[in-house]
């Protein structure tokens, strides 16, 4: 993709439809008296217009948010999608930030939307990124950090009377703003497993497919949920082979995941969930 390196009041170079620009930001720019910042020189709210400074639009999108010191770490870099020009972009409030609206004929140019980010500690690091991590968008993101609503968890027991998490968006919230600590960068390690209140069990899980160019999910049923403990699915394997489940629905993106207080929407499905659980993947026990 093409790379672009910020600095206030710099247009954004090389945008096209579909195109994908790597924009690098050096961390000095990363302050709260950021021009683009103070100057609320962002337009929209994802997508935002092309015209907006980006690192306002990484704050407003929960990217970073800058604070009155440059942060630690050297660069931020953006992995930002160009998209055609859209009819009218909406104004909302987001970290301390309120982005501006603009409609009819005053929508100019293409606009832009947040797919991914990683944090650079050297400028050595940064020229060894290849690739940063898809994100889900912030409708589809809540983190607990600092948020003593959604900081505890309660314990119940499941449907083969083993401990779970009492359902809450805590358990299925990013554990943190940095993309390693993301719900959906989990899956690559661990399924988690559903249990609605009509006493069914469901798994999420990540699909590992060759040439995979964005992730995707799978939503298989659990037979048996009451005689299938956490050690017969693990013996079986996590992910449950296909011949060992119910797949109710594959090659899903993260969007049409929807979390919500006591129900999860899995691409168009509303599940009402009871209690929830984790299991790391392992290596399967039994062949699809």
């Amino acid at each position: 993709c093409a790379v672009f390196e910020y600095a206030p009041g710099k247009p954004l170079e090389g945008a096209e439809a579909g195109k994908l620009i790597r924009v690098e930001v050096e961390s000095k720019y990363l302050t709260a008296d950021n021009e683009g910042v103070k100057g609320r020189r962002v337009w929209g709210s994802d997508p935002y217009t092309v015209s907006s400074d980006l690192v306002a639009m990484a704050m407003h999108s929960s990217v970073y948010v800058p604070t009155a010191d440059p942060p630690k770490f050297a660069f931020l870099v953006i992995a930002v999608r160009i998209h055609p020009n859209v009819s009218s972009h909406n104004s909302s409030a987001r970290n301390g930030l309120k982005t501006r609206a603009v409609t009819g004929h005053e929508v100019e140019g293409l606009s832009m939307r947040v797919e991914g980010h990683a944090f650079c500690k050297t400028a050595e690091d940064k020229g060894k990124l290849t690739k940063v991590l898809l994100r889900p968008s912030r409708q589809e993101r809540v983190s607990i950090k600092g948020n003593s609503a959604l900081a505890e968890a309660r314990i119940v027991f499941n449907l083969s009377n083993e401990p779970a998490y009492k359902y809450s968006l805590a358990v299925v919230a990013d554990r943190a703003p940095d993309a390693k600590c993301w719900t959906s960068v989990r899956f690559k390690t661990h399924a988690l497993y559903l249990e609605t209140v009509e006493g069914k069990r469901f798994e999420l899980s990540y699909e590992e497919e060759e040439d995979q160019t964005s992730p995707t999910y799978r939503l298989a049923e659990v037979p048996k949920p009451r005689v299938t403990d956490k050690k017969t699915i693990q013996t079986m394997g996590v992910p449950i082979p296909a011949l060992c489940c119910e797949v109710q629905h594959s090659a899903m993106t993260w969007k049409e995941i929807q979390w919500g207080l006591d129900t999860a929407t899995i691409r168009g499905d509303m599940l009402k969930i009871k209690c929830c659980f984790w299991l790391p993947v392992t290596s399967n026990a039994m062949t699809a």
